[in-house]
């Protein structure tokens, strides 16, 4: 089954990440990830009160990350997994602009 996280920044920079060829991740390992991927990038909360459920951490990721780590095959490569894995869906697209996840 075919696996893929698209990243959308704006109309002219999106990325598409296959994940289809790679290493599974645990569910743990993916939540475990993005969350010290969110603490080190220094994230903040999207709902004002305060839960952070793991679609926010998919975005905030994404948004702090920015095009510059997404050119990063290995880092991308690794984030299109701990999405996936985190939202258990195997298409993924996420829109940076309009803080948006589709499936």
């Amino acid at each position: 089954m075919p696996s893929e996280v698209t990243v959308k920044f704006n109309a002219a920079q999106q990325f598409r990440i296959s994940a289809s060829n790679s290493v599974d991740i645990t569910d743990e390992a993916a939540r475990a990830w993005l969350s010290q991927e969110y603490e080190d990038f220094g994230c903040e909360p999207i709902n004002p009160v305060g839960k952070v459920l793991a679609v926010d951490k998919v975005l905030s990721v994404a948004r702090a990350a920015g095009p510059g780590l997404f050119a990063d095959t290995q880092w991308a490569g690794t984030f299109a997994k701990a999405a996936l894995a985190s939202l258990k869906r195997p298409m993924v697209t996420i829109d940076v602009e309009g803080m948006t996840v589709g499936y």
